[in-house]
């Protein structure tokens, strides 16, 4: 399992300012899965000025859960955001008192 229980319900908002703009751009990097198709998998209404930094803060205001984000992922075969955000929340972890783990 990716992601244990508690963390079930954390929104996408919940993971620091820094790992965001890291996260940004993994997001936008790859050609496995165009930006557009992540987006409209995670319900976003995409248009071509939209960035990964603005899909991922629409994301963010509607509260969007890290698990489903993490299964649009899935879906779309983006391992590396997946990995990503194991080894961001990872560190995070082993680096703060935080309860955020994976």
């Amino acid at each position: 399992e990716l992601i244990n229980d508690k963390h079930a319900n954390l929104s996408l908002g919940a993971l620091p300012s820094e790992c965001f703009e890291g996260l940004a751009t993994v997001v936008g990097s790859s050609e496995i899965c165009p930006l557009s198709q992540l987006a409209i998998s995670c319900g976003v209404e995409f248009d071509d000025s939209m960035t990964s930094l603005s899909v991922l803060q629409k994301l963010c205001d509607q509260s969007f859960p890290l698990h489903r984000f993490l299964s649009a992922c899935y879906l779309n075969n983006r391992l590396d955001i997946v990995n990503f955000l194991r080894e961001t929340i990872n560190t995070i972890t082993r680096s703060s008192s935080s309860d955020l783990s994976l």
